[in-house]
């Protein structure tokens, strides 16, 4: 599950995230905006979700 995330990560949140793959977290940041987007099996799904994003 990719989530996209203005404020910090839940536990619950993480889980979510951590469904894709047992041991990591794909991520990407928009360091300007302070946006992450995390989840995913690829970094370019977390990419692309930042991207539609604006």
């Amino acid at each position: 599950m990719i989530l996209l995330l203005h404020e910090s990560a839940t536990p619950e949140q993480l889980e979510q995230m951590l469904q894709e793959h047992k041991f990591y977290i794909k991520t990407a940041v928009d360091i300007e905006r302070r946006v992450l987007v995390g989840g995913g099996n690829l970094h370019y799904d977390c990419e692309q979700a930042l991207l539609n994003d604006g």
